[in-house]
């Protein structure tokens, strides 16, 4: 039989062996005995030798222990236990090691990231940032490159941005091929979860661009991914699909390494709105059960807005808002707002179609707001668009009429078809109730 113990077990038998300078003595002996036993379980032992090498102040192999330890725990998707082991090392490296503080810095956010804790992940963010400046040049891009990756999927965007382009402006003496193409990849993350899609196209052709120099078409996944979910934002639903599907042959997955639901969740979307509902669906489903396993929070709560959204469009009214009420308390904890703006945006229609339109338009208020705040064009857009057509649906034709002109007006100038296309009908639909049907004629 084989059985584990969580971080927390192991440190209270390391710590309960006794007091002072006896303490340390058994500590000593306990760490030396399970040195030279044979244990089937090397995760276990990695752990127990990492805290009895620490309580014995033999701290390098403490370090070392925990290092090796937790990362077979990442291997195995124990995520909690591997954190708990990094943040042990972390103290015990010694003060000159600064390469050493930065790499456990950095496996630390990452699983901070992973585990969706914004708090810690802040807390711990500040200490890489200042463990970076320390850096040589050569780590210094890749670096901030991670950092911002972080700080986007807590929704950071203005930090991810600053740190993106502190990278980009690294003289191109210290600045490699590949980090400059991660460096527009990172741009184009940004500007597409902002909801700014003409800039996340250019800045993804730019990454694009960088990595055709390389040859390294296996590099290209992300930016042709951030490519299709940009002109998905437009509207244009043929080129998001050939792109996302472009992605997935440069996707080649690793040995060991499980699939993400990047591409599961995002073509699932593509044909949805491609009227293959079927394919849709398994795809979505694929896409979570791939999160699940990945144990992700933002990717699982990123699986289950584009559910919301997929059974809402399916009129499947009580599974969609099932979906939504799963993802609201998480998502508000942990600072994920573009999912749950996105949810909102969802459910908002679920109750907009069972004619509970006084809180469909409360929902699509506290909406808005947070994508203000977010900066978030294309989300708003779309928020000011479903309100015109529930303001339709109460019979406030006139009010409906002037919130839709007001917002054709914006799209005018932008790259938004499909939704300028649905306010023109919006607009249409108000002047045939009003009885205006000269104007509706022109439109």
């Amino acid at each position: 039989n084989t059985f584990s113990l969580s971080g927390e077990t192991i440190s209270v038998l390391a710590k309960g062996i006794g007091e002072g300078t006896e303490r340390i003595e058994l500590a000593k002996k306990a760490y030396h005995a399970l040195l030279s036993s044979d244990f089937r379980e090397r995760d276990l032992v990695d752990a127990l030798l990492a805290h009895y090498a620490a309580e014995a102040g033999l701290h390098p192999q403490a370090v070392d222990f925990c290092i090796r330890g937790a990362e077979k725990l990442e291997s195995a998707i124990r995520l909690t236990e591997a954190l708990s082991l990094y943040r042990l090392a972390l103290p015990l490296v010694a003060d000159k090691d600064s390469e050493r503080s930065t790499h456990l810095l950095s496996r630390i956010i990452h699983l901070l990231d992973q585990l969706g804790d914004r708090d810690s992940f802040l807390e711990y963010s500040k200490l890489l940032e200042s463990a970076i400046r320390d850096q040589d040049q050569g780590q210094y891009a890749t670096l901030l490159l991670q950092l911002a990756r972080h700080y986007s999927s807590f929704d950071e965007f203005e930090r991810s941005l600053e740190l993106t382009k502190q990278a980009l402006n690294i003289p191109s003496s210290h600045l490699s091929v590949d980090e400059k193409a991660l460096a527009f990849q990172s741009l184009s993350y940004i500007y597409l979860r902002t909801g700014r899609a003409t800039e996340a196209i250019e800045a993804a052709k730019n990454s694009l661009r960088v990595w055709a120099v390389t040859k390294r078409k296996d590099k290209m996944k992300d930016a042709l991914r951030n490519l299709a979910g940009a002109y998905y934002l437009e509207g244009d639903y043929v080129n998001a699909l050939r792109f996302i599907r472009n992605s997935s042959k440069c996707d080649k997955p690793s040995r060991g390494k499980l699939p993400s639901s990047t591409f599961s969740t995002n073509i699932g979307i593509l044909y949805m709105e491609s009227g293959d509902l079927s394919t849709a669906g398994r795809a979505l489903q694929r896409g979570l059960q791939q999160a699940q396993q990945s144990k992700r929070l933002l990717s699982i709560l990123e699986s289950k807005a584009n559910l919301c959204l997929y059974h809402q469009y399916c009129g499947n009214l009580r599974t969609s808002a099932s979906y939504y009420f799963e993802i609201i308390e998480p998502a508000v904890l942990n600072g994920y707002r573009h999912v749950l703006h996105a949810a909102q945006l969802s459910h908002a229609e679920n109750l907009a179609r069972c004619g509970q339109l006084e809180p469909a338009l409360q929902l699509l208020e506290s909406a808005k707001t947070g994508l203000r705040l977010l900066k978030n064009e294309a989300s708003l857009y779309w928020g000011e668009l479903q309100t015109g057509l529930v303001l339709f649906h109460v019979g406030d034709y006139r009010e409906s009429l002037g919130h839709l002109m007001k917002l054709s007006s914006s799209l005018a100038n932008r790259c938004y078809r499909f939704q300028e296309s649905l306010c023109q009908l919006g607009i249409v639909s108000n002047l045939i109730e009003l009885g205006e049907l000269s104007d509706c004629a022109e439109r």
